[in-house]
Formats: C-alpha cells, structure tokens, sequence
C-alpha cells in the first residue's frame, strides 16, 4: 500500500471526523445523564481540536487522558495538550493503528506485517508506551488478528483487538 503526505483535504476530512466523533460523545455523555434524571456533570458544546504539525502517512486513531491528546499517525505518535499543541513526538515502526489509553499508559495496535492479506501475511502486535514520556515499555504478539491489528479499545478489564478483514 503506498502511503501519500496528508493534503489539506486529508486533513480537513480528518479534523471534520474528530469534531463529530468529540461532538457525538458529548452528547451522548449529556444525554445519558438527563434521561437518567441526574444533572450533567457539564454542558456538552461542540469544539475542535488540531493536533499541531504535519505528519507522513494519516490519522490512524485519537486517545485522550484529562490532560493530553495522544494521536497515532502511522509513523509517528505524537502527545499533545487539549488544544492541539506538541508537547512530545516519536518515530514508531511502521504500522501503528488505533490506541488507546489505560492506566497511564498507551496501547497502540501495530501491524508490521501485509494487512488484509487473504493469506494471513500479518505480523500483529500490541506496543505498549509511558503515556507520560512516550517511551515503549513492552510489546505483546497478538497473531490471533489474522489479518493485521488495526484496532484497540478498552472496556471492563479487557482489551479489543481488532483487525482488518479479507
């Protein structure tokens, strides 16, 4: 698969999806909160938030603590503040995907193999990082994802890994 530097229409396309998806979990927090009859804890409004720079390749996932944005962009996993701007930035291998965040720590799902080879040519894995440095702390073989890890997520005390589909 070749990969192309971002365009301003990439770009726009990506900040457009951020803002609905940030948009819709706001509402959603705010309306489960009123049809529960308890107050919201806030009033959801809708912002955007551009993760400063320009990087190779694309937008593969967004993950946030209370006080940082962690962005994967294929080759480079970049940290920073709640308003876009680089408080840290590294090169990883060659294919992160989606992460999320977990007990301080980042989990990024990472395929180093083909992905969406019928013949199951991936090579799955989960890396894991200091949320705080941004420093790999372990890397866990995940070849279950046949066809290539692509996606993570958290819930209840176990972690999804997701991949790709001939």
């Amino acid at each position: 698969m070749t990969c192309n530097q971002p365009t301003s229409r990439t770009i726009l396309l990506a900040s457009s999806f951020l803002l609905a998806v940030f948009t819709l979990a706001g509402s959603l927090v705010a309306q489960d909160a009123v049809s529960s009859g308890n107050k919201p804890a806030f009033t959801a409004k809708p912002f955007e938030v551009a993760c400063q720079g320009t990087y190779p390749h694309h937008l593969q996932g967004v993950c946030s603590d209370e006080a940082s944005i962690y962005w994967s962009f294929t080759t480079t996993l970049v940290k920073t503040d709640l308003d876009g701007k680089v408080l840290n930035k590294i090169p990883v291998a060659n294919h992160h995907g989606d992460l999320c965040f977990r007990d301080g720590k980042i989990y990024v799902a990472v395929n180093l193999g083909k992905f969406n080879d019928p013949a199951g040519n991936a090579d799955s894995w989960v890396y894991v990082y200091d949320a705080e440095s941004l420093k790999e702390i372990a890397r866990h073989e995940t070849q279950e994802v046949f066809h290539g890890a692509g996606g993570i997520g958290h819930r209840d005390g176990h972690f999804y890994v997701v991949g790709g589909l001939p």
